[in-house]
């Protein structure tokens, strides 16, 4: 299931980049009628019951989400199942970017076809057609996956992916990072790098 995360703001000035709450409440809702359906039937889910309900618990537990407070100049990521929740907090001020960052699934890192790839995945954010053979191609066989990410960088280098989501819909992931950049106080990188 593709789950972009969204972005919303605080009162405060603080983003909040995560799972939205309507998941959460739809997943509550579907657990809650599954399990009373099950409870009602005298605990005859059946084995296709049950799967759906341990899906539908673990959806529910689940959290991904990036709160950048604008109070005490953090970044703070919350990433796993509660409450195995694996958490990070990181200074405004040893952000250095956030960038978009192409993915091509289906092509060799480094070759020739990557960087096409990457150039058309950018190209199908922005609204660009790429090349018409090309993308008909892509759609019939489903050859080449194009994603953009929006990555966190750090002064000493580490990377954070904060997202990932197709190409075509990745507009929203810009907007998004163009807004954490501007809160955070550092650069926004939304074109490739150049290659020499």
């Amino acid at each position: 299931m593709e789950l972009p995360l969204r972005l919303s703001s605080r009162p405060d000035g603080s983003l909040f980049f995560g799972i939205p709450p309507y998941v959460r409440i739809v997943m509550g809702a579907m657990f809650l009628l599954l399990g009373s359906a099950i409870v009602a039937a005298g605990f005859q889910g059946g084995l296709f019951g049950w799967f759906a309900l341990a899906l539908l618990l673990m959806g529910l537990l689940y959290r991904e989400d990036w709160f950048f407070n604008a109070a005490t100049r953090n970044a703070h990521s919350a990433i796993g199942f509660t409450p195995l929740v694996r958490t990070q907090t990181i200074a405004f001020e040893e952000i250095e970017s956030l960038q978009l960052a192409a993915f091509s699934k289906g092509t060799v890192p480094g070759s020739a076809e990557e960087k096409r790839s990457d150039q058309e995945a950018f190209d199908t954010m922005d609204g660009r057609p790429g090349r018409e053979d090309a993308r008909i191609w892509s759609e019939l066989f489903k050859r080449r996956k194009l994603y953009i990410s929006l990555l966190l960088i750090t002064r000493d280098g580490e990377r954070y992916l904060l997202d990932m989501t197709p190409a075509r819909k990745a507009a929203q992931l810009a907007q998004a990072g163009r807004a954490i950049a501007a809160l955070v106080g550092c650069h926004f990188i939304d074109t490739l790098p150049e290659h020499s």
